[in-house]
């Protein structure tokens, strides 16, 4: 677990935020400026729009066989979600984007989730509410 957090948080001198091209036998996610979009190695693809994220949670589910870790984008409506795997092609750049847009990201609460070794969802961020 502590490696994937080492992996997830480490920085290179100048990030990136463009998304590597979906990979045909992998999940993979992209982003733009519009939107995040969830690619499956079977061809499906689901997006959320950025304007449209209600909350971001770090999901754990250890079991005797692995440790999956997720990330769960879910709509404002609450209607749809994305479920990214930390090993997604392209999750590192999310991370970066989603701390440079989603304000108020809360990076302490993922260095909580990354070192949990139970199952467990922690909220990284939730969209203010309107009135």
């Amino acid at each position: 677990m502590l490696r994937k957090l080492k992996r997830i948080l480490a920085l290179t001198d100048e990030p990136s935020l463009i998304s590597p091209k979906p990979q045909p036998g992998a999940v993979s996610v992209t982003c733009d400026h519009t939107a995040i979009t969830l690619h499956q190695p079977d061809g499906r693809s689901g997006s959320l729009a950025w304007e449209d994220i209600g909350s971001v949670t770090v999901a754990i589910t250890a079991n005797d066989v692995s440790d999956d870790v997720f990330w769960l984008i879910l709509s404002r409506d609450r209607s749809r979600f994305l479920a990214v795997p930390l090993c997604a092609v392209g999750e590192r750049e999310l991370l970066l984007a989603m701390q440079i847009r989603l304000r108020g990201f809360d990076n302490d609460a993922v260095i909580t989730a990354m070192t949990s070794t139970d199952t467990e969802h922690y909220v990284v961020w939730e969209a203010p509410a309107t009135h």
